[in-house]
């Protein structure tokens, strides 16, 4: 090609104006432990043994490379199904943080020319779901708590009752509430009640996207109001959380995010039941403490139910203890409140399978809240 027609196919190359392409992510929960490893040599050297329950991403449409790699046993080896690049390590499960705390995490994310994983977990975890749990046995550490059925063996009434009044436990007749706010309330709560579920595959987009869309969408929700339906988990845990100095403790903001989102995703705006005027926002400032997001909750008119009477639903905001701060909240997930799901279990965990002393500090539900409407069983 001519010299001219050269510079003139530059200059309009740059003329034209840029185009954004949006990339999308595969996520995976490990099923079992797993190396990541990283490339030197030209060959595929173990970076770390990831734990099981890890969730990790990685490019959906990454092309699958095929490095030699080392065995555990030091011997080269070839692979046939290859690796994906670019694996960024999200998260841990909370009994594995102290040996993957963040530091480790983003030293190993941020390795020259990236992490490398095997191909075949695509295939054996070809999913963008979480998978079911499985229910666990019982234990004497559940049992101590707990009657078999997930009734607790304590309660709180009196503190309860003087807190919110003839609210608790309160089974609203029709001419309490609309037609309008039944179908409003039901159509909310389903919503909950389809991101928290763990007796069946759930989408993981409920709860993750990029940490880079999440401050994007965060930030522009403390300036506009705003609100996304999905992603809740990592734009609260990964960004709210840690851009305003609470990464530690970001659970009530996490179930504040739950909330909004489902509302965007039900049709219907959060600010309606949660505002100013009530001085029950559903923002960090006002709601990132567990009894101030209880206390948010009560001035929706939202129920409050006693674990020691009622058996919590799925989808249910479940308080531990008496929801005051320092404590826990987290969201019911099944099988009569012994799945839940929460700030460092995104994944879902079996209240069977945990030890008593971490029941004891913050699954030692309470109370729990459920929109207008939708009354939980009794046991």
């Amino acid at each position: 090609m001519p010299k001219a027609l050269l510079l003139l196919f530059a200059i309009m190359m740059t003329a034209l104006p840029c185009t954004s392409f949006s990339q999308e992510f595969q996520k995976i929960i490990l099923e079992n432990k797993e190396n990541i490893r990283y490339l030197k040599n030209n060959i595929l050297e173990i970076a770390a043994e990831l734990p099981k329950g890890t969730l990790i991403q990685f490019l959906k449409d990454n092309q699958n490379v095929f490095y030699d790699y080392r065995d555990s046993k030091g011997v080269v080896q070839r692979s046939s199904t290859g690796f994906f690049s670019g694996v960024t390590i999200i998260s841990v499960t909370p009994e594995n943080v102290n040996s993957f705390p963040e530091s480790r995490i983003k030293k190993l994310n941020a390795t020259i020319d990236g992490l490398f994983i095997t191909k075949s977990l695509q295939e054996a975890n070809n999913q963008e779901f979480f998978q079911a749990l499985i229910p666990g046995a019982l234990n004497a550490d559940y049992l101590s708590i707990f009657t078999e059925s997930g009734k607790a063996k304590y309660s709180y009434t009196n503190y309860f009752t003087k807190r919110f009044g003839n609210r608790l436990n309160h089974i609203l007749t029709d001419d309490e509430i609309s037609s309008r706010d039944r179908v409003k309330w039901s159509a909310v709560y389903e919503e909950l009640k389809r991101a928290a579920s763990r007796e069946d595959k759930t989408p993981t987009d409920y709860l993750f996207t990029t940490v880079d869309l999440a401050n994007k969408h965060t930030t522009l929700f403390e300036q506009t109001g705003e609100t996304q339906p999905k992603g809740a988990w990592t734009m609260a845990v990964k960004s709210t959380a840690v851009r305003h100095g609470f990464p530690n403790v970001p659970c009530a903001e996490f179930m504040s995010e739950m909330i909004r989102q489902a509302y965007m995703r039900s049709g219907y705006d959060f600010t309606e039941d949660f505002n100013n005027s009530k001085d029950n926002y559903l923002i960090w400032n006002k709601t990132a403490a567990v009894v101030n997001l209880a206390n948010s909750l009560h001035k929706a008119e939202w129920i409050p139910w006693e674990l020691s009477k009622f058996s919590p639903p799925t989808g249910a905001i479940m308080m531990h203890e008496q929801a005051t701060s320092p404590g826990h909240t987290y969201m019911i997930a099944g099988d009569n409140g012994r799945f839940v799901v929460d700030n460092g279990s995104p994944a879902g965990r079996d209240l069977r399978k945990t030890a008593k002393k971490t029941i004891e500090i913050m699954f030692k539900g309470g109370v729990f809240f459920l929109p207008p409407g939708i009354t939980p069983r009794a046991w």
